[in-house]
């Protein structure tokens, strides 16, 4: 069951963007007034996102992180952007970090307009929130 878990995150860290070791990208899309999720949810983007209370997260040398859920028992890996992501969030104060400078920040880093960024960002957190590995706050 773990290792299915673990590819679960993998191919929604690859969905966000890992396409080579060098240089992970997001994908690029149209500019909208609203951004929504895939279920047509309109996203906010004032959400704090932290770690899970269970939740270690550790970042390898090569570019990957591992995580551990010691209340579910459950090993993750996440590289890319994916890593990125949840390293931003680990790193984070008790106060969590922001949707919003997530996506200015992957936004500017990888010149794709903030929708789109929103949305992909949002579609991999909703994936850690089910995997009990990040929270809203």
């Amino acid at each position: 069951m773990s290792a299915g878990c673990i590819r679960r995150l993998r191919a929604v860290a690859c969905h966000l963007g890992k396409r080579s070791p060098s240089r992970p990208r997001l994908r690029s899309g149209p500019r909208n007034a609203a951004v929504e999720n895939k279920r047509g949810a309109i996203i906010d983007n004032e959400v704090q996102y932290s770690l899970g209370e269970t939740v270690t997260v550790t970042e390898r040398g090569d570019g990957q992180v591992v995580v551990l859920n010691s209340a579910t028992g459950l090993v993750y890996a996440a590289e890319g952007t994916g890593a990125q992501l949840l390293s931003l969030v680990s790193s984070a104060t008790a106060d969590g970090v922001n949707l919003r400078d997530i996506v200015e920040r992957f936004s500017r880093e990888y010149s794709v307009d903030t929708n789109t960024v929103t949305a992909d960002v949002t579609e991999y957190f909703e994936a850690l929130e089910s995997a009990k590995i990040v929270r809203r706050i």
